[in-house]
Protein backbone atom coordinates (compact mmCIF):
# COMPACT_ATOMS: atom_id res chain seq x y z
CA UNK A 1 0.00 0.00 0.00
CA UNK A 2 3.07 2.52 0.28
CA UNK A 3 3.31 2.24 -3.08
CA UNK A 4 -0.41 2.85 -4.26
CA UNK A 5 -0.04 5.85 -0.84
CA UNK A 6 2.89 7.72 -2.87
CA UNK A 7 1.52 7.01 -6.72
CA UNK A 8 -2.19 9.18 -4.86
CA UNK A 9 0.51 11.62 -3.40
CA UNK A 10 1.80 11.96 -7.20
CA UNK A 11 -1.50 12.60 -8.81
CA UNK A 12 -2.67 14.95 -7.01
CA UNK A 13 0.33 17.25 -7.14
CA UNK A 14 -0.59 16.61 -10.87
CA UNK A 15 -4.05 17.25 -10.85
CA UNK A 16 -4.93 19.14 -8.01
CA UNK A 17 -8.16 19.95 -8.98
CA UNK A 18 -9.11 16.19 -9.76
CA UNK A 19 -11.43 14.56 -6.61
CA UNK A 20 -10.47 10.99 -8.18
CA UNK A 21 -6.47 11.70 -7.49
CA UNK A 22 -7.48 13.01 -4.07
CA UNK A 23 -9.95 10.05 -3.50
CA UNK A 24 -7.13 7.30 -4.24
CA UNK A 25 -4.44 8.91 -2.25
CA UNK A 26 -6.70 8.71 0.70
CA UNK A 27 -7.27 5.38 -0.16
CA UNK A 28 -3.39 4.71 0.19
CA UNK A 29 -3.17 6.70 3.29
CA UNK A 30 -5.73 4.69 4.82
CA UNK A 31 -4.55 1.34 4.05
CA UNK A 32 -1.22 3.01 4.97
CA UNK A 33 -2.81 3.60 8.94
CA UNK A 34 -2.44 7.31 8.02
CA UNK A 35 -5.96 8.49 9.55
CA UNK A 36 -5.63 11.87 9.84
CA UNK A 37 -3.62 12.71 6.77
CA UNK A 38 -7.23 10.49 5.28
CA UNK A 39 -9.77 12.08 6.08
CA UNK A 40 -8.44 15.22 5.35
CA UNK A 41 -7.64 14.15 1.84
CA UNK A 42 -11.11 12.70 1.42
CA UNK A 43 -12.43 15.76 2.82
CA UNK A 44 -11.18 17.70 -0.13
CA UNK A 45 -11.77 15.25 -2.85
CA UNK A 46 -15.77 15.49 -1.51
CA UNK A 47 -15.17 19.20 -1.71
CA UNK A 48 -14.02 18.94 -5.16
CA UNK A 49 -16.58 16.43 -6.15
CA UNK A 50 -19.56 15.95 -4.34
CA UNK A 51 -20.83 13.41 -7.01
CA UNK A 52 -17.95 11.67 -7.01
CA UNK A 53 -18.95 8.09 -5.12
CA UNK A 54 -15.11 7.38 -4.57
CA UNK A 55 -14.82 10.33 -3.02
CA UNK A 56 -17.58 9.79 -0.92
CA UNK A 57 -16.65 6.13 0.11
CA UNK A 58 -13.30 7.00 0.94
CA UNK A 59 -14.21 9.85 2.93
CA UNK A 60 -16.63 7.21 5.00
CA UNK A 61 -14.30 4.70 4.82
CA UNK A 62 -11.23 7.46 6.34
CA UNK A 63 -13.90 8.15 9.41
CA UNK A 64 -14.72 4.23 9.74
CA UNK A 65 -10.69 3.29 10.07
CA UNK A 66 -10.33 6.87 11.97
CA UNK A 67 -12.61 6.08 14.97
CA UNK A 68 -15.57 7.85 13.74
CA UNK A 69 -18.19 5.19 12.57
CA UNK A 70 -21.38 7.04 13.08
CA UNK A 71 -19.98 10.03 10.87
CA UNK A 72 -18.73 7.32 8.52
CA UNK A 73 -21.81 5.97 7.82
CA UNK A 74 -23.93 8.53 5.83
CA UNK A 75 -21.09 9.27 3.29
CA UNK A 76 -20.88 5.48 2.43
CA UNK A 77 -24.27 5.68 2.23
CA UNK A 78 -23.98 8.26 -0.54
CA UNK A 79 -21.24 6.45 -2.23
CA UNK A 80 -23.45 3.42 -3.04
CA UNK A 81 -26.48 5.47 -3.59
CA UNK A 82 -24.38 7.47 -6.48
CA UNK A 83 -22.96 4.30 -7.97
CA UNK A 84 -24.97 1.15 -7.34
CA UNK A 85 -23.80 -0.78 -9.92
CA UNK A 86 -19.84 -0.12 -9.08
CA UNK A 87 -17.97 -3.13 -9.87
CA UNK A 88 -16.08 -2.19 -6.84
CA UNK A 89 -19.10 -1.76 -4.83
CA UNK A 90 -18.51 -4.44 -1.88
CA UNK A 91 -15.90 -1.91 -0.45
CA UNK A 92 -18.64 0.06 0.27
CA UNK A 93 -20.44 -2.54 1.95
CA UNK A 94 -17.10 -3.95 3.97
CA UNK A 95 -16.40 -0.35 5.05
CA UNK A 96 -19.78 -0.23 6.50
CA UNK A 97 -19.80 -3.10 7.94
CA UNK A 98 -16.95 -2.09 9.91
CA UNK A 99 -18.79 1.25 10.79
CA UNK A 100 -21.55 -0.63 11.84
CA UNK A 101 -19.68 -2.89 14.42
CA UNK A 102 -18.13 -0.06 15.88
CA UNK A 103 -21.16 2.03 16.05
CA UNK A 104 -22.83 -0.68 18.06
CA UNK A 105 -25.90 -0.85 15.27
CA UNK A 106 -25.34 -4.59 14.72
CA UNK A 107 -28.11 -5.59 12.48
CA UNK A 108 -27.13 -3.12 9.82
CA UNK A 109 -23.54 -4.57 10.27
CA UNK A 110 -24.96 -8.24 9.54
CA UNK A 111 -26.51 -6.80 6.79
CA UNK A 112 -24.01 -5.42 5.13
CA UNK A 113 -21.64 -8.78 5.74
CA UNK A 114 -24.23 -10.94 4.22
CA UNK A 115 -24.12 -8.35 1.15
CA UNK A 116 -20.67 -8.78 1.14
CA UNK A 117 -20.53 -12.71 1.22
CA UNK A 118 -23.46 -12.45 -1.78
CA UNK A 119 -20.79 -10.29 -3.80
CA UNK A 120 -17.80 -11.95 -3.14
CA UNK A 121 -18.19 -15.28 -1.80
CA UNK A 122 -14.58 -16.49 -1.86
CA UNK A 123 -13.03 -14.07 0.20
CA UNK A 124 -13.38 -13.85 4.07
CA UNK A 125 -14.56 -10.34 4.71
CA UNK A 126 -17.91 -11.02 4.66
CA UNK A 127 -17.74 -13.90 6.86
CA UNK A 128 -16.02 -12.22 9.41
CA UNK A 129 -18.04 -9.33 9.49
CA UNK A 130 -21.32 -11.91 9.87
CA UNK A 131 -19.19 -13.29 13.09
CA UNK A 132 -18.59 -9.99 14.57
CA UNK A 133 -21.87 -8.51 14.34
CA UNK A 134 -24.13 -12.10 15.11
CA UNK A 135 -21.27 -12.24 18.48
CA UNK A 136 -22.52 -8.22 19.26
CA UNK A 137 -26.03 -9.38 19.00
CA UNK A 138 -25.71 -12.47 20.82
CA UNK A 139 -26.69 -15.16 18.68
CA UNK A 140 -24.11 -17.93 18.73
CA UNK A 141 -25.65 -20.72 16.83
CA UNK A 142 -25.73 -18.55 13.97
CA UNK A 143 -22.57 -17.20 14.49
CA UNK A 144 -21.55 -20.77 14.96
CA UNK A 145 -22.07 -21.13 11.07
CA UNK A 146 -19.44 -18.21 9.99
CA UNK A 147 -17.01 -19.36 12.30
CA UNK A 148 -16.96 -22.95 10.63
CA UNK A 149 -17.38 -21.50 7.49
CA UNK A 150 -14.28 -19.48 7.97
CA UNK A 151 -12.19 -21.90 10.14
CA UNK A 152 -12.62 -24.71 7.11
CA UNK A 153 -12.04 -22.31 4.18
CA UNK A 154 -9.87 -19.04 4.96
CA UNK A 155 -7.66 -20.16 7.97
CA UNK A 156 -4.59 -18.82 6.57
CA UNK A 157 -6.66 -15.23 5.80
CA UNK A 158 -8.26 -14.87 9.48
CA UNK A 159 -4.97 -15.92 10.88
CA UNK A 160 -3.16 -13.46 9.02
CA UNK A 161 -6.38 -10.72 9.82
CA UNK A 162 -6.06 -11.63 13.49
CA UNK A 163 -1.93 -11.65 13.19
CA UNK A 164 -2.55 -7.56 11.62
CA UNK A 165 -0.42 -8.25 9.10
CA UNK A 166 0.90 -5.43 7.09
CA UNK A 167 -2.03 -5.68 4.35
CA UNK A 168 -4.49 -4.79 7.27
CA UNK A 169 -2.43 -1.65 7.90
CA UNK A 170 -6.04 0.55 8.04
CA UNK A 171 -6.78 -0.58 11.47
CA UNK A 172 -6.24 1.24 14.67
CA UNK A 173 -4.39 -1.68 17.09
CA UNK A 174 -7.01 -0.46 19.73
CA UNK A 175 -10.25 -1.50 17.53
CA UNK A 176 -8.19 -4.62 15.63
CA UNK A 177 -8.08 -5.76 19.82
CA UNK A 178 -11.29 -5.33 19.92
CA UNK A 179 -13.00 -7.03 17.00
CA UNK A 180 -10.15 -9.95 17.25
CA UNK A 181 -11.73 -10.22 21.26
CA UNK A 182 -15.16 -10.80 19.31
CA UNK A 183 -14.00 -13.13 16.93
CA UNK A 184 -12.49 -15.09 19.89
CA UNK A 185 -16.17 -14.62 21.49
CA UNK A 186 -17.82 -16.53 18.53
CA UNK A 187 -14.78 -19.81 18.75
CA UNK A 188 -12.18 -18.20 16.70
CA UNK A 189 -8.53 -17.78 18.81
CA UNK A 190 -4.59 -17.58 17.57
CA UNK A 191 -2.56 -18.74 19.65
CA UNK A 192 1.35 -18.70 18.82
CA UNK A 193 0.81 -17.86 15.32
CA UNK A 194 -2.17 -20.98 15.29
CA UNK A 195 -5.51 -20.97 14.58
CA UNK A 196 -7.71 -22.58 16.90
CA UNK A 197 -11.66 -23.42 16.77
CA UNK A 198 -12.79 -23.37 20.29
CA UNK A 199 -16.64 -23.27 22.06
CA UNK A 200 -17.85 -20.16 21.55
CA UNK A 201 -17.98 -17.71 24.93
CA UNK A 202 -21.37 -18.19 25.53
CA UNK A 203 -23.03 -14.66 27.34
CA UNK A 204 -23.58 -14.69 31.30
CA UNK A 205 -27.23 -15.11 31.92
CA UNK A 206 -26.78 -15.31 35.42
CA UNK A 207 -29.02 -12.92 37.27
Amino acid sequence: MKAGREYGRVATMLNAGDSMAHAMFAFGQCMSGEHEGAMRTAAKAVALNPNNSWAQGMRGGSLAYSGYPGEAIPYLQQAMRLSPVEPLLWVWSHMSATAYFFHGDYEAGLAAGKDLVRAVPNAVFGYRHCLATLVGLGRMAEAAYYADTIYTRFPKEIAGFMAMQVHWGEWREADHAIYVETLAKGGLVLRDGVLGRVAPLLPDTRG
